[in-house]
Parts: structure tokens; sequence; C-alpha cells
């Protein structure tokens, strides 16, 4: 029997949550696939069933099985502790050189593998890639996956399903051309790439009209992102964001480059490994409130609501109350293509309120930058509330987490917070 117990994600056809087998207390990632969102469309669910049944790959997130009941879909998947990789970002930053080697050589070697049984996954991106046990990454969401050449005549074939997502495309899906199925990996590989490195995103579609790209084409490497990446892999993203798909690196190339191979040294103090994979062996329900995009706040759960409401319209954005416990928040990002995300706001232990903030639609790393937005704001708040004598506040950051934690103050207080 298995219980249901925190909601990792959401998708187009449903969401991804956390269960608990209450006789083993075994954890599985399971993905819930409304049926009717489907629109009569099952084959996409069967495609991706199928095929995850072929995998067996350390670094591809590991398909238990299936059931089927009422309306929904219910996939069985390992569970990745770490979350996403997308976590690890911090925005216009990144992370540290040897952390990005670490984690893109391991994307490479999944990429690898999906080739070689010719299998192009064409949604790669930071939110599809997750950190598991040891800090070994694992590739997930084969939604969009499909076999670009014969398991059995081995004759490739040209793809024509234009899917993916828009900054982490390639020019030819941009471009909406018969396109190859490695290629296209291969280049959101070299966006990921770019996004460990700066904590952005260099363009949000490659297409000749479009200033960012026309600049990379150009080779201008002195504006953002270029200008913070060290030459070396400078030189490697250069093979791979190439244009022209037959000119583009091939998988054996990125492998040999002599980046991939370079040592990083390290010093005493404990790397994301370490914290990684001495985080791997608590409860996963315990250190999922660690997720950066996760707000704590120690009052009531009306006060929690309306405070977030007066925040986003002061913001500018246009919020609305979807559920009892959920606002959803429409804006737009720095290059005005539409952003939505939502927070669910829901109690946890010792009497406090968690809003816990989620990526609908739009550019991951744009979203992170605007909640980043808002956790400041908050700090600013819950600053005031304590220089009013309205209770203690305090607010704890680290590159995994943001909490704030304020004390209890009355509705009116929390305006005149927003006020000033």
């Amino acid at each position: 029997m298995w219980q249901f117990t925190e909601t990792l994600g959401e998708g187009a056809y449903g969401e991804v949550v956390l269960a608990k087998n209450v006789n083993t207390n075994e954890f599985a990632a399971v993905k819930v696939i409304d049926i009717n969102r489907l629109k009569g469309n099952d084959v996409v669910i069967r495609k991706e069933i199928d095929l995850h049944k072929l995998f067996r790959h350390e670094n591809i997130i590991r398909f238990y099985g299936y059931k089927q009941q009422y309306s929904n879909y219910y996939l069985f998947l390992e569970y990745a502790s770490g979350g996403e990789l997308f976590d690890k970002i911090e925005p216009d930053v990144g992370m540290p050189e040897y952390l990005a080697q670490h984690y893109f050589k391991q994307v490479v070697a999944g990429m690898a593998y999906l080739h070689s049984l010719g299998v192009a996954h064409r949604d790669l991106k930071p939110e599809n890639l997750l950190i598991a046990n040891n800090n070994v990454l694992k590739i997930c969401d084969f939604g969009l996956a499909t076999l670009f050449r014969s398991q059995t005549t081995k004759e490739e074939r040209k793809l024509t399903t234009y899917c993916g997502t828009a900054p982490y495309s390639s020019p030819e899906v941009w471009a909406k051309t018969p396109y190859r199925g490695e290629p296209v990996d291969v280049w959101s590989c070299g966006i990921i790439l770019t996004a460990m490195l700066t904590g952005e995103l260099p363009w949000d579609q490659p297409s000749y009209q479009n200033p960012e790209y026309k600049r990379w084409l150009d080779r201008d490497y002195y504006h953002n992102p270029w200008k913070k990446i060290d030459n070396m892999i400078l030189n490697l993203l250069r093979r791979i964001l190439i244009h022209d798909p037959g000119q583009r690196a091939k998988v054996n190339d990125i492998q040999s480059h002599r980046w991939i191979s370079k040592v990083y040294p390290q010093d005493g103090t404990e790397s994301d490994h370490q914290l990684l994979k001495r985080m791997a062996y608590s409860d996963p329900s315990e250190h999922l409130v660690h997720r950066m995009t996760r707000v704590v706040l120690a009052i009531s759960f009306d006060e929690t609501i309306y405070l977030l409401n007066r925040l986003f319209v002061h913001t500018g954005y246009t919020p609305k109350r979807t559920a009892g416990n959920q606002i959803t928040v429409v804006t737009q990002d720095k290059r005005h293509t539409e952003l939505i995300f939502k927070v669910n706001v829901f109690k946890i232990p010792d009497s406090k309120i968690m809003a816990d903030f989620r990526l609908s639609k739009g550019d991951g790393i744009e979203f992170k930058r605007k909640f980043v937005e808002i956790r400041d704001r908050l700090v600013q708040l819950a600053t005031a509330w304590s220089n009013g004598g309205g209770g203690s506040a305090y607010f704890n950051h680290s590159d995994t987490s943001s909490t704030l934690t304020a004390g209890n103050n009355s509705v009116n207080q929390l305006q005149e917070a927003m006020d000033t």
C-alpha cells in the first residue's frame, strides 16, 4: 500500500508525487497522469511507458511499473532524493566549475546511452535532471522522447515533431525543419552547461531574429553570459552550440574534450558532493523543505495568503486564488515572455506555514530570479516587523534553502509593513 506525501512537481498532463510504501518504508516518485487532459491522445503515455521500460543505466531514472485506475495513469519511478539540478543553479551566478563538470559528464553519459538505443530525449533541461544518492545525476521525463533509429535495421529517420522548451531547443527545431535526433540533445546539453556556469540562459530562442543569438553567431563573446565562462569551457561550447547540426560536436567529441578530464582541487570544507551524500541517507520527507523555492512562515494560514496576495499586487504581478491553498501568478520575464507560477500554502509541524513556489510555464531561471525578488521583499517585511516590536523575525538562506520565519502579527500589522 502506497501513501502519497508530497508534490514533487507538475506538468502538462498531471503531477509527480512522493509516495511511501507503508509496509516497507520505501519511497518512489509517482507520475500521476490525468487521462482527461490527454484528450484522447493516450498513445503519448503508452509511448513513454514503452520507451522507459528499455532503459537500464546509472544516469537514467529507473522505471518500476505502472497501473491505470479510474481516470489516471500511475507511473512508479525511482525517487531521487537530491531534487532537480535546476534547484542547484543560483540565478546570475550558477555553480562552481567542478560541480558543473561533475553533473555535465553524467548528463552526457546518460544522453550517450539513450542515443545508443536510438532514442532522443528532446527536452533536456535542468528541470528534467534529478540528483539521487551519492550525487548521481538522473535524466527523467521521457514524455517527448522518441525513437530516431530502428533497433533492428539501424536505419535512422528524420523527426518532424517540433517540441521541447524554447531556450533549450536547437535552431533546426525552432525553424521547424526536419531534424536528426542526436544533434538536438547535444545542443540542449550546451545550454544546460551555460546555465550551470552562469545562472542565466543565453537566449529565449535560437533564431536569426534574436539579438543575443545573433551576437553568438557573430562570435561576440564579450557580453553575458559568455564573459563569465573560462576560455577552455567556452571552446567546448563553441563546438556544441554550432548552428549547423551537421557540424555540431558529437558525444565522443564532448567526452574527449580536455575540460572534461580537468581535475579540480578540493579544499577542506564540506563540498556539495559530501553534503548531498549526507542528505541522501536521511528521510526524504525531512529534507524536501530545503528546496530553494520554498518559504516557511511562523504566521497563520490566512495571514500568509493575505501577505502573498498583497506582495504580488505591489510587485505588479497578477495573482489569482485558484484553490483554497493555492495562488496562481501570471507575469512576464525580462524578454516579455509569459511566466506563470503557483504558490501552494500548507501547514507543517511546529505550527508553521510553508509557501511552496512552483513553475508552471516559462523560463526556469527567470522564475527563480523572480522568487529571489519575492524572498528579498519578505526579508524587508520581516525586518520591519522585528523593528516594530511585533514579534521576533529571522531569515536563513543557503544555496539549497531559503527560509523566512516571522513572529505572530495581526493582519493590520502585515498591511502596515507592506505599505512601508
